[in-house]
């Protein structure tokens, strides 16, 4: 058995109707996953993506990460069969390495959209206090970077639109 946590919001799979979540409505099935280090703004991109009727195959809010991180959620959506964009909120790295070997892999088969928050000094100190760890540098983020489908995006608002955009179908 795998944990979720602590500090989060939960995991929701909407195709077999698994909603363990604080969210007020149950999100709709499709193809965006998504992983978040913070529940409240995942909750905003489940809630953007629904206004636009684009569902998701997975979200996981794994607040510390003590034990399912993002890496793990990126090698499921690889396998799930559902997933066609991943999209992440990073505060943190726990394996800088494994994640950049990971979302590069992944980042073959979908779009990696990440959104590395704590990237000032200021940013980094308010992570680590909301996390109770410690928020990965710019420098180790910059690390990091690979030549695949991945776009990492600054602000919240970015990363709406940006899975908006991968998320839903091409046009007719």
């Amino acid at each position: 058995m795998r944990l979720i946590g602590p500090n989060c919001f939960g995991i929701a799979v909407p195709s077999i109707g698994l909603d363990a979540t604080f969210a007020a409505a149950n999100p709709a099935p499709g193809t965006a996953g998504l992983v978040m280090q913070s529940g409240g703004l995942g909750f905003a991109l489940v809630d953007h993506l629904t206004r636009l009727g684009i569902g998701i195959s997975s979200f996981a809010s794994v607040g510390n990460k003590l034990d399912v991180s993002s890496n793990d959620m990126l090698m499921w959506w690889e396998r799930d069969g559902q997933t066609r964009v991943a999209v992440l909120y990073i505060e943190s790295f726990g394996n800088p390495r494994k994640f950049g070997r990971t979302a590069r892999r992944v980042g073959l088969k979908m779009p990696v959209l990440t959104v590395h928050a704590g990237r000032s000094e200021a940013g980094q100190r308010a992570a680590a206090i909301a996390n109770a760890s410690c928020a990965a540098s710019s420098a180790l983020s910059k690390s990091c970077r690979y030549p695949t489908s991945e776009a990492s995006t600054r602000p919240h608002s970015s990363l709406k639109t940006c899975s908006s955009g991968f998320s839903a179908p091409p046009p007719a």
